[in-house]
C-alpha cells in the first residue's frame, strides 16, 4: 500500500477560558468592559500560542505522528505501507 498525505496545517488556535482584567472597569468590574480591548488581548493571545507552536515545530512533528501512526495500523493486519508525507510548509 502506498500512501501520500496531504500538507499537515494549523487549522485553527482556540482559546478557552481567557479572562482579561480592564483597570478601568476596577477589581469589581462595575463598569462595562471595553470589548475591543478583550478583542485585542484575545488576538495577541492567540498570535502568541500560534508562534510558540510553530517555534516548537508543531507542524513537523505532526507530519511524523501521522506518518507512524499509519504505519502501526497497517502493521497490525500485516500489511506492507509506505507512508509518504507531503512537505512541511511555512507555520503561522
Amino acid at each position: 500500500v502506498l500512501i501520500s498525505l496531504p500538507a499537515v496545517e494549523i487549522l485553527s488556535v482556540d482559546l478557552e477560558n481567557i479572562e482579561v482584567y480592564d483597570i478601568q472597569t476596577g477589581s469589581f468590574n462595575l463598569l462595562p468592559m471595553d470589548k475591543s480591548v478583550f478583542k485585542t488581548v484575545q488576538e495577541e493571545a492567540r498570535r502568541q500560542v500560534l508562534q510558540s507552536a510553530c517555534k516548537a515545530e508543531i507542524l513537523e512533528h505532526a507530519n511524523r505522528q501521522v506518518q507512524m501512526q499509519l504505519e502501526n495500523l497497517f502493521a497490525l493486519t500485516q500489511t506492507k505501507v509506505s507512508v509518504y508525507p507531503a512537505a512541511v510548509g511555512k507555520c503561522g
